[in-house]
């Protein structure tokens, strides 16, 4: 969360700054990149959040010890809440606007990692029948 809220804290072109050079480097490495014209901040916030909601699935998990289905359900609404309050802070960040399309966006990253995580979760569960 820290790390999200420090990102979210730069002027918008200090953002351009730090991303440009990362932007480069891999539509240099990876011409389908650039073909694709991949937004890179886009991918950020999928990467930041799908790591959050695995957090907090594992933080919930292990501080409480509720069912699945209320963990899962607790950290879909933790990162739905935390990424509107990202875009509300952001709407006082010079060259920075808040967007509901992010929160959709981060929302959703949350909650597909929560679904690939399930996915492994099962899948071992069925192969070695823990």
């Amino acid at each position: 969360m820290a790390l999200i809220f420090y990102l979210s804290s730069l002027p918008g072109e200090q953002v351009g700054q730090v991303s440009r050079p990362i932007e480069a480097r891999i539509n240099a490495a990876s011409p389908v990149s650039q073909a694709l014209k991949i937004d890179w901040l886009k991918v950020g916030h999928i990467i930041g959040y799908a790591g959050l909601g695995l957090a907090g699935y594992n933080a919930i998990h292990i501080t409480t010890g509720a069912q699945p289905k209320m963990i899962v359900l607790c950290t879909i609404l933790m990162c739905a809440l935390y990424a509107m309050t990202d875009e509300f802070h952001q709407t006082f960040v010079a060259g920075r606007s808040g967007s509901a399309m992010d929160v959709i966006l981060d929302t959703s990253a949350s909650v597909g990692a929560l679904v690939v995580r399930w996915f492994f979760y099962t899948a071992r569960r069925l192969i070695y029948n823990v």
